[in-house]
């Protein structure tokens, strides 16, 4: 098994009715979109076809424990 060598982390502030799995599955979709054209050249070399741009996978944690400022730092 192999990990991911890039990654993004993200601070967002959103409602609690808004399930998280539907923020994530629309930020990949359109990033994907516009970085597919933006930089379409430079990604054919990488991705055949419709080829995954981003993997499925996600992590999501609150950060009820911690202050705001502690996790700007590690962001």
């Amino acid at each position: 098994m192999t990990t991911e060598e890039v990654h993004i982390h993200m601070l967002i502030s959103m409602p609690p009715d808004v399930a998280p799995v539907k923020l994530i599955n629309t930020l990949k979709s359109q990033l994907s979109k516009e970085v597919r054209i933006k930089y379409r050249e430079h990604i054919e070399k990488f991705l055949w076809g419709d080829a995954l741009f981003w993997s499925r996978s996600y992590f999501c944690a609150t950060t009820g424990s911690v202050s705001l400022e502690t996790v700007k730092k590690y962001i």
